[in-house]
């Protein structure tokens, strides 16, 4: 690949959310993360980056056509034996590159911007991706909101009445994440400077989107 990224830089974004949960979490009852210390809201890097992988597949067209694919992304095989579908797993899902590790960097994006730990069957390839965020925090205090609603259906076959739901949300909040694009990190990854203008437009667009 020409163009690979030679220099170090700096990302700073800022976004705000209204009446909103930036970032719920599964052990909380998908309430927003929250520092209750400082009384601030947190955003993870794993959610930026999943922003980020939606945008290029929905928008971009990294969806495994004409060389240009995700690594990342939730793939379905179908299992014949139990007539169903499983999620493909880390090392099928090299195996479509033929487990090669120059194959995987060509092609995937993702993988040449955050970098990854493919399972191999007798090894892996571990990649210290380029771009790295911190968590993002609300730069206010905020405080988490309680809406209680009915969901759209019954919760079962002869039930009268539609299930009962709560949402946690943040009446507002203004995030800030902090990250760095590694020049030297890119040398190994591949990265290139079109790689990096693709991120902060999916830092960007894929945060509207949502």
């Amino acid at each position: 690949m020409s163009n690979i990224i030679n220099k170090k830089t700096e990302i700073l974004f800022l976004y705000d959310i209204e009446n909103a949960n930036p970032n719920g979490d599964p052990m909380e009852e998908n309430k927003p993360r929250y520092d209750p210390i400082t009384k601030t809201a947190l955003v993870s890097d794993v959610r930026l980056k999943r922003t980020v992988r939606d945008y290029w597949f929905d928008y971009e067209g990294f969806n495994g056509e004409n060389g240009k694919d995700i690594f990342v992304r939730d793939i379905f095989v179908t299992d014949e034996q139990k007539n169903k579908k499983n999620l493909q797993d880390g090392k099928k899902r090299a195996g479509n590159f033929k487990s090669d590790r120059e194959s995987i960097l060509s092609a995937c994006i993702d993988i040449r911007v955050f970098g990854a730990v493919i399972p191999l069957d007798k090894d892996s390839i571990t990649l210290t991706g380029p771009s790295q965020f911190q968590m993002g925090r609300s730069l206010n205090k905020v405080e988490i909101a309680t809406e209680q609603g009915t969901g759209a259906f019954a919760s079962g076959d002869n039930k009268g009445q539609a299930t009962f739901r709560t949402e946690y949300k943040l009446p507002y909040a203004i995030i800030g994440f902090n990250g760095i694009v590694n020049d030297k990190a890119a040398e190994k990854s591949k990265m290139t400077e079109e790689d990096l203008q693709l991120l902060l437009k999916g830092i960007w667009d894929g945060t509207k989107n949502l």
